[in-house]
């Protein structure tokens, strides 16, 4: 617990930075426009975040996320290229540090999934064993700053304001990702993105794949459905209508067969939720024949081709073969990460995370990630016991039960991709755990990470292991 007087001091010390702060950047500015446009804008950037940072570490946390899923960096041909990622990063992560020494705050959010993200980190390094340069890449490559926002939005988003503003910051974000991939339907580029084979859309960055566009776009619906019901204003429902009409058709031109099943999935839930699992089922045959009527001629011809016997689905379960191979000649270190598009013929991955994280981390590897989702549920869970017997919605149990239904269209769409080391994943589980703990602080509430616990964890990933086995069984 940090005291008002600890508080006030802080402030007031981090008050007396910021001013000469701002007169030295004024002049650093004005010094810059004499010499190189490119550099007063890093200098302009970098001086208004870090000060932004100071103030509060949070709103770091929440420009890391804008940049990564819209990369207003690349927009600008002054600023691309620029390491504006890696500075908000390594900034928030030191500013939050500095503010928890200076606060004299020992106090971290703790959750099951801390300790197994951790552990997902060291088997991935054990997974190289002998190789060098594969440790020092996951060390130093993207992995590790997955971690670090991890931890960053575990610990920073910590209220219910912080939890709504941050996955609004998620759907606006997603609504630019889906009205750059429709500009770019009509030839229109912005950023650097560009249109795959076929007339499917991308975005940029991390989605710079249709599917991985589609995935985004899955993650994000379940909260904007979920707000139009709870949102009083028309004002605001009339905006989320125009905001998931827009995500909906840009999900359309990625065509991705993955994303589709992981949307029908998501909407299922949705719909059950309001209307009930019959009625729910019957609109939403609706829904997706209505929507495959606006659809562009290559997404319906890739969904009516889509077969588990031939074409690209029978390929995939041929890599799901290939990847239970690479399992059982190493269940316990796996081939190594990277390595299943190494061994597999073609060169491909295994289009299935969780195939892919048994065959390259093996058993213990496959028995964390499905442990990450397996905790998550549960808090969220947990979090929603809170409100069941309320009269009245909460915020936080709407946003809660949307994160539910986000995570399972992500797993959904993770059965067909192979996204396993994607920041997507943990941003959904350190906000499982935001959930959780906006409630623990209100109601006490503790979960345990028990031997039950790790037990049932274990019983489903040797369930998973059997649906695995089985489909090979039946489709090969």
């Amino acid at each position: 617990m940090i005291h008002s007087a600890t508080i006030s001091r802080t402030n007031f010390s981090f008050k007396w930075l910021v001013i000469p702060l701002l007169l030295l950047t004024a002049l650093a500015i004005g010094v810059g426009l004499l010499y190189s446009e490119k550099w007063t804008i890093l200098i302009f950037t970098v001086v208004f975040a870090a000060v932004a940072m100071f103030i509060e570490p949070f709103i770091g946390a929440l420009f890391y996320l804008i940049c990564l899923y819209a990369r207003p960096m690349e927009i600008l041909e002054a600023t691309r290229g620029m390491p504006i990622m890696k500075f908000l990063g390594l900034g928030t992560l030191a500013i939050w540090l500095l503010h928890k020494l200076i606060s004299r705050d020992k106090e971290f959010v703790k959750a099951p999934q801390n300790i197994l993200t951790i552990a997902f980190l060291l088997v991935l390094i054990v997974s190289q064993r002998t190789n060098i340069h594969g440790i020092l890449d996951i060390i130093t490559g993207d992995f590790s700053k997955i971690i670090i926002i991890y931890f960053l939005l575990v610990n920073l988003v910590t209220t219910e304001k912080r939890i709504s503003a941050t996955i609004w910051i998620l759907i606006l974000s997603t609504l630019w990702l889906s009205i750059q991939g429709m500009l770019l339907s009509r030839g229109i580029v912005i950023g650097d993105i560009k249109m795959i084979e076929g007339g499917r859309i991308s975005s940029s960055g991390i989605f710079g794949d249709p599917n991985d566009l589609a995935q985004a776009i899955v993650v994000a619906i379940p909260f904007v459905f979920n707000l139009f019901f709870y949102e009083r204003f028309a004002l605001k429902k009339i905006v989320l209508v125009i905001i998931g009409a827009v995500m909906i058709y840009s999900f359309l031109l990625t065509g991705s067969r993955g994303g589709f099943i992981g949307f029908a999935v998501a909407m299922f839930l949705l719909l059950r939720k309001k209307v009930g699992s019959i009625i729910g089922l019957l609109v939403l045959v609706i829904t997706l024949v209505g929507l495959l009527t606006v659809a562009p001629s290559y997404t319906v011809e890739r969904l009516e081709t889509a077969s588990t016997s031939e074409g690209t689905g029978g390929h995939r379960i041929e890599l799901w073969y290939q990847g239970w191979l690479m399992f059982i000649s190493n269940p316990i270190f796996g081939v190594g990460k990277g390595n299943f598009a190494n061994l597999s013929e073609g060169g491909y991955v295994a289009h299935n995370s969780f195939v892919h994280v048994a065959a390259e981390l093996g058993l213990p590897g496959l028995f964390i990630f499905i442990g990450l989702f397996y905790f998550s549920f549960k808090e969220l869970n947990e979090a929603r016991k809170v409100y069941i017997d309320k009269i009245e919605t909460t915020r936080i149990n709407v946003l809660s039960n949307s994160l539910m239904i986000s995570i399972i269209g992500f797993i959904s769409t993770a059965f067909f991709l192979s996204r396993q080391y994607q920041y997507l994943p943990y941003i959904l589980v350190s906000l499982s755990i935001a959930m959780y703990q906006s409630v623990y602080k209100e109601k006490n509430l503790k979960l345990a990470f028990s031997f039950i616990e790790l037990r049932n964890v274990l019983l489903v990933t040797f369930l998973f292991l059997l649906v695995w086995l089985g489909i090979i069984k039946v489709f090969l």
